[in-house]
């Protein structure tokens, strides 16, 4: 069971990193070059299959303007 969740929580990061990378119009390699990563491993990060530390998980965050805290809120869709 910890095995899925951890799985799960991986996902949801990667899918929220993603989303906040491309709304700061960062390419995986501009965020890997501010991060001291490379672009296989951002995209295995965004994919969920890369295991990081809080540490990492914090460094991404602010990378893209967020807190780690305020990465994980859902975003709002847009007003129309």
């Amino acid at each position: 069971m910890a095995r899925s969740i951890s799985q799960s929580l991986r996902k949801a990061f990667g899918r929220r990193l993603r989303q906040a990378r491309k709304a700061a119009d960062l390419s995986q390699d501009k965020l890997a070059e501010a991060t001291g990563g490379n672009r296989a491993y951002i995209g295995e990060i965004e994919r969920g299959s890369q295991n990081i530390t809080l540490e990492t998980a914090s460094v991404l965050a602010r990378a893209v303007g967020y807190d780690l805290e305020i990465i994980w809120t859902p975003r709002q869709p847009p007003k129309k």
